[in-house]
């Protein structure tokens, strides 16, 4: 019996920010998009740099939704 494996893609590939791979998609950018905007996002500068700042706007989202 075949292994199904599911494949992610980088959560950015929606709404990319403009320095992501996929944002202005040429021949010059083809290949990294498909390794990095596919199963191997986490690995990719831009998604660490934009995940951290995502993550610092979600907390605060929170810890503002939390005051009395």
């Amino acid at each position: 019996m075949p292994v199904i494996r599911k494949n992610k893609i980088c959560p950015f590939v929606q709404i990319p920010f403009r320095d992501c791979y996929c944002f202005n998609l040429n021949s010059r950018y083809i290949e990294p998009a498909i390794y990095y905007c596919g199963n191997h996002f986490t690995a990719c500068e831009i998604y660490k740099k934009n995940i951290s700042v995502k993550e610092r706007h979600s907390d605060k989202k929170l810890s503002s939704e939390y005051v009395a």
